[in-house]
């Protein structure tokens, strides 16, 4: 359906001292989940997705673009839900 928001195949793995991330983006790039898993001491940090939008600003000179997270969930589905929900809200 033309109304909805339609995801990459593949995430970006991303690897840093303290966690990893994983990255799903829509084919649109406005919308995007990531997964936090962090290892920092005993591992006792539970997993997060955050449901994050993409947000343009347009200027006189010039165009920024800002993330905002959406909301926080244990599981990727309802992550993924939310930014559906935020998509159809916006189309309204």
């Amino acid at each position: 359906m033309a109304n909805d928001l339609v995801w990459k195949k593949r995430c970006k793995k991303d690897r840093t001292d303290v966690s990893d991330r994983r990255t799903w983006e829509s084919k649109c790039n406005c919308y995007k989940v990531i997964h936090s898993h962090i290892f920092l001491g005993n591992g006792a940090m539970p997993d997060v997705y955050y449901a994050i939008v993409i947000e343009e600003f347009q200027g006189i000179n010039f165009k920024t673009f800002s993330e905002r997270i959406i909301s926080r969930h244990r599981k990727k589905n309802p992550a993924i839900k939310s930014c559906e929900n935020h998509f159809k809200k916006t189309l309204k």
